[in-house]
């Protein structure tokens, strides 16, 4: 079964522009527009430890 074309559309474009976004995000830390400290946190990485026990994720 084939995807829907809005499906294939979307993933097309977020993976031609996923390269662009490290730079992009770099540019706008050089205007003042990103905190260049939490840079990382914008890919999901962070240096906050995860707590014991269950975790809750709000988005």
């Amino acid at each position: 079964m084939s995807l829907p074309l809005g499906l294939r559309l979307y993933r097309t474009a977020t993976g031609v522009l996923a390269p662009l976004t490290g730079p992009l995000l770099q540019w706008r830390a050089s205007q003042g527009k990103e905190d260049r400290a939490r840079l990382n946190e914008r890919f999901g990485r962070t240096a906050a430890s995860r707590p014991r026990g269950a975790l809750v994720w709000l988005h």
